[in-house]
């Protein structure tokens, strides 16, 4: 009768190990499913959108930089290299992206961007007079805004935005 008892807490140690490996193998397979990263060319143009996307955000941001350089030559040029920058970033997305887009193209979209308007400022003249208080007021100077001209050149800047467009590739 001793044999047999034995026997038994064997065959239970025996499934409760079978268990827990059963167990292991179930939860590995499951962490597994959640870490893939689907590649088909549905993510891969979410990918590319969302790269195209961000592309377009730093054009605006740059646009924006350009267009209040008032005039500062360093500013001017670092905002245009920018621009010229993303442009190249925008077209490599055709290839980078070639099994889901057709085609990026760096478009110039007619829409206005908004430049907040210059803000009157009030200075105090550093010694006033005790009754009296002396203020200037500047303002700083507006450039003037033209669309892009029908011959190739560069548009200034605000009657519109650069953005990447993409066109996904039929299946």
């Amino acid at each position: 009768m001793a044999g047999l008892a034995t026997l038994e807490w064997l065959l239970v140690i025996a499934a409760a190990g079978g268990f827990a490996a059963a167990m292991a193998v179930g939860f590995q397979n499951l962490i597994d499913d959640a870490s893939y990263v689907n590649r088909d060319a549905d993510t891969r143009l979410i990918n590319a959108g969302v790269a195209a996307a961000r592309i377009s955000g730093n054009a605006a941001a740059q646009l924006i930089a350009l267009e209040t350089s008032d005039g500062d030559a360093e500013r001017s040029a670092s905002a245009t290299a920018a621009l010229v920058a993303l442009e190249r970033q925008c077209e490599a997305l055709e290839s980078a992206y070639a099994d889901a887009i057709s085609d990026a193209e760096w478009t110039w979209l007619k829409v206005p961007v908004e430049i907040p308007a210059p803000v009157q400022t009030a200075v105090p003249v550093t010694e006033p007079s005790p009754t009296t208080a002396v203020v200037v007021t500047t303002q700083s100077p507006q450039t003037p805004h033209t669309t892009p001209a029908a011959d190739g050149e560069d548009p200034t800047h605000t009657s519109g935005r650069w953005v990447c467009q993409i066109r996904h590739r039929a299946p």
